[in-house]
């Protein structure tokens, strides 16, 4: 499964939450943040399998987190031959962004591999990988061998949720609601600006140009 989203619409919450939903279904889950500063906060894994891979992630890839998205499908062949028939999910947050555009395809394709020729017994194996570069969504949306879903923001009892936390004065549930588009993100940063439309709006412009 391959999900959208723009920036700030929770996907990467979403796979810490399924990374421990998982773990309750009896799954040994490996969790990579392609984005992250460091090896040692891009990954993270249940007990059981991040002392098998411990060593191996070092030996693979060094402290080059570009390497690790890159060496996943060994990662998981490794994981299988030393579990037995595990029920085993991968999350790879924002992938695409480490490995380049022009190798999307055949990343996915090389996921797709995992599930189908595993080189090992294995009860069940789920990837999920999100982005937010909508390219990617148009080249492989050609392609019947990914399933991409779309995480748009949150609706309106979400945001309310996370409106109802924030101290001190601010707009009507209706305002915030209109201004960030459900955008948790958006959200945080209106409230970092005082509530100022254009601070916010002069904020984003320049992260962008950054």
């Amino acid at each position: 499964m391959v999900i959208y989203g723009p920036e700030g619409s929770s996907k990467t919450a979403l796979l810490r939450q399924a990374m421990v939903l998982l773990r309750e279904h009896g799954y040994e889950v490996i969790y990579i943040d392609a984005l992250a500063e460091s090896l040692g906060g891009a990954v993270s894994a249940t007990p059981g399998i991040g002392e098998a891979l411990r060593g191996l992630l070092r030996s693979l890839v060094g402290e080059k987190i570009q390497g690790l998205v890159e060496a996943v499908s060994v990662l998981v062949r490794e994981a299988l031959r030393r579990l037995e028939r595990p029920r085993l999910a991968v999350l790879l947050d924002d992938a695409f962004q480490a490995i380049g555009l022009g190798r999307v395809e055949a990343y996915v394709k090389q996921l797709l591999n995992l599930i189908e020729y595993p080189g090992a017994e294995y009860d069940r194996l789920v990837v999920m990988v999100t982005s937010s570069e909508g390219r990617s969504r148009i080249v492989l949306s050609r392609h019947a061998w990914s399933m991409s879903l779309y995480l748009w923001n949150m609706d309106m009892n979400g945001l309310r949720e996370l409106y109802e936390q924030l101290p001190g004065d601010k707009p009507g549930l209706g305002t915030a609601w209109r201004v960030s588009g459900g955008n948790p993100r958006v959200l945080r940063i209106l409230y970092a600006m005082g509530w100022s439309i254009e601070d916010a709006v002069a904020w984003l412009v320049e992260e962008k140009r950054a």
